[in-house]
Parts: structure tokens; C-alpha cells; sequence
């Protein structure tokens, strides 16, 4: 046991190395002007006073930058970069840093360079790597699956963005994107069987009493802030981008208790012949309560999780606890409680779901 543990680390450190190697001199995989830094100096500029009289200090960076692809690689050009010690709007790069650059030409030589991001696949691709090494040699069969799974649910993400830019019908290519999710994820990894069936089932049935608990709130409550909303510059309704976005937070837990649940009801089934209907809706009732609270925890950590970054800034910057939730954490707010409606849903749903496709047997056994 002892060796093959040894043997799995050596395997997992040699991949690892060789994937970071190519990652990072992958240059001429991009069209677009990558740089190395091969100098940096950094130089104090100033300090300024926040709102809660936090002291912010400033830095200016000079940096002798070589360009790695394209006609103009091996030549060098000088850059300057502002940043902040909190770097919340700016970035500090350091040496060895590989930089996305916009660059002009003058008489065959780099003129200007402008930075216009960092290049960090190669920290991505050791990521990727051990994800899905240790998927498969922990899953084995299923983990192979479950990557194919996300692959083609990432093939449906994109190939839905693309029809949006192409038709901008944003609800019909939403519940298209939807189904094709539940329905990809499920039967890829449960396969095409009666359980898969009904978790496919119960999870839209679920998605479907979401959406409705939302438009019922949107219809009965006072206006909803949606000027606060990052990024919003118009085009569909924002309240249609609000509702997917609940959905689609909440779509991953649904599925999961839905699944567990007809697993769950079905092993029941198969184990314990002549079992009640009472007793398996009991049975089902124990199941889902010892699962709800994990997967309701799972979507407010998720939900949390995203909204921590922004929050603790605009705190630092002197916005109120009060105001954040009045104005700036009331959608993640509502699209918690609604999702986690649609967790609790989704135990009785999928539990006659699942009790009425196995009724046959149900009678049969008696």
C-alpha cells in the first residue's frame, strides 16, 4: 500500500512538471503579444487616506519587459505600472511575470506596449492536471464520466452563449440551456435508467416551482434594486438575468438531492421487499431531512462565497451593514431563500415521483 501511494505521488509530480514546463513556453500558442519581465523596480509614489482613515499607499513599477512571440520576439521595451498596496483595482507583477500586451510598431521595433492583462495559464493547467488525475484514480469509471459531463455541459454553456449573441431570445435559449444540463448530467452519470429518469424529472419539476416562487415575488413585492446590479447595461429584462441566475445557483443542489433521493427510494425498494408505501414515504422523509440542511448550507456558502470579496471592500470604504443589505446583498439574499425553496421542494417531489415509477413493484411484493 506504502508503494503504490509512492508510486501515485511520482506519477502525480512528473505530470505535474511537464504540464507546467509546456504551460509555461506555450508563447507562440497565442496571437496576441506576450512579454517576460526581466527587471522590475518599484518605487513609492504616495499615501493617501480612505474613509475610515485607513492609510492606502501607492507605488509606481519600472519594468524592462521581452517580448516572447511573434516578429518582434527577443526585443525588450520599458513599461510603467501604478499599484496599490491593497491591490484591489491594480496589480503588482514581479519578475518572471508573463504579460498580455498591446503593442505598436515603429520601423519594425516595439513602440508603445500597454499591458493589458497577466498570463496565468500555466497555474490553471497544474490545477486542471491534479483535478482530473485524482478524479478518475479515486472515482476510476465514474470519474471518467463526470468529465465527460462537464465537458459537455461546458460544449452547452458556450454553444448557449453563442445563439444569445447570435439571437438575443434569452428566456427560450435559457430553458433550453437548462434542460440540457439536467438532462446531460444526469443520464451521463446515472445512466439511462428509471431512476435517471425520475431525478431528471423531479429536478425540472423543482426548477420549474423555483421559477414560479420567484415571479410570484417579483409580481407582489415592492421594486427590487436592480440598478445596483454590477454590469448591467441594459437589453433584456433585468429581471429574466435575476431569475437565471437563481436557477442556475440552485440547479447543482437540485439535482443532487434529486438523485439521492430516487437512488435512495429505489435501494429501498430492491432491499426491502414488501415494504409499505408509508413506510418508504417514512423511510424518504428521514432521508431528505438529514440531507436538506447539508445541501441548503452548500448553497448559502456558495452564495457567500462570492458576494465576501465585494462586500468586506465597500465595508473598508465605509459602506454600512445596513445599506449592503438593502441595496447591494439583496439579490444574493433572495436568490439563497428562493433556492433553498427549491431544495425543500424537491424532497417531496422526487419522493412520488420516485414512489410512484416503482409502485409496480411495490404491489407486486405484497
Amino acid at each position: 500500500m506504502k508503494n503504490r501511494y509512492i508510486k501515485l505521488f511520482l506519477v502525480l509530480f512528473v505530470v505535474i512538471v511537464l504540464v507546467y514546463t509546456v504551460a509555461d513556453h506555450n508563447y507562440s500558442w497565442y496571437n496576441q503579444t506576450i512579454g517576460t519581465i526581466v527587471e522590475v523596480e518599484n518605487s513609492y509614489v504616495e499615501t493617501r487616506i480612505g474613509p475610515n482613515d485607513e492609510e492606502e499607499k501607492y507605488f509606481n513599477q519600472r519594468m524592462i519587459v521581452e517580448i516572447k512571440n511573434g516578429s518582434q520576439k527577443g526585443q525588450q521595451v520599458l513599461l510603467n505600472n501604478a499599484f496599490s498596496q491593497s491591490q484591489i483595482n491594480t496589480t503588482e507583477y514581479r519578475k518572471g511575470s508573463d504579460l498580455f500586451l498591446k503593442t505598436t510598431l515603429e520601423n519594425d521595433r516595439v513602440g508603445n506596449a500597454a499591458i493589458t492583462g497577466e498570463k496565468r495559464d500555466k497555474y490553471l493547467a497544474v490545477v486542471l492536471t491534479v483535478f482530473i488525475l485524482l478524479l478518475i484514480y479515486i472515482a476510476k469509471g465514474l470519474g471518467v464520466m463526470t468529465l465527460i459531463s462537464l465537458g459537455i455541459n461546458i460544449t452547452i454553456f458556450g454553444l448557449a452563449i453563442k445563439s444569445y449573441v447570435d439571437e438575443g431570445n434569452l428566456i427560450r435559449i435559457s430553458i433550453a440551456m437548462l434542460v440540457a444540463f439536467v438532462v446531460s448530467t444526469l443520464i451521463i452519470l446515472g445512466g439511462f435508467t428509471t431512476k435517471s429518469i425520475g431525478a431528471v424529472l423531479s429536478t425540472l419539476i423543482s426548477i420549474a416551482v423555483v421559477i414560479v416562487v420567484y415571479a410570484v415575488f417579483n409580481k407582489y413585492s415592492s421594486n427590487l434594486p436592480y440598478e445596483t446590479i454590477e454590469y448591467i447595461t441594459g437589453g433584456d429584462k433585468v429581471e429574466s438575468l435575476v431569475v437565471i441566475g437563481t436557477v442556475m445557483g440552485c440547479l447543482g443542489a437540485v439535482m443532487d438531492v434529486a438523485i439521492t433521493m430516487h437512488a435512495s427510494i429505489f435501494e429501498l425498494v430492491e432491499q426491502t421487499p414488501g415494504i409499505t408505501v408509508k413506510a418508504l414515504r417514512n423511510s424518504a422523509k428521514e432521508i431528505g431531512d438529514d440531507i436538506m440542511g447539508t445541501m441548503i448550507s452548500v448553497l448559502f456558502f456558495a452564495f457567500l462565497s462570492g458576494s465576501i470579496p465585494s462586500t468586506l471592500i465597500e465595508i473598508k470604504n465605509g459602506f454600512s451593514i445596513i445599506t449592503l443589505i438593502r441595496y447591494y446583498l439583496t439579490f444574493d439574499i433572495i436568490r439563497f431563500l428562493i433556492g433553498s425553496i427549491g431544495i425543500v421542494m424537491t424532497i417531496p417531489i422526487a419522493t412520488w415521483i420516485a414512489i410512484g415509477l416503482e409502485y409496480r413493484k411495490l404491489v407486486k411484493a405484497r
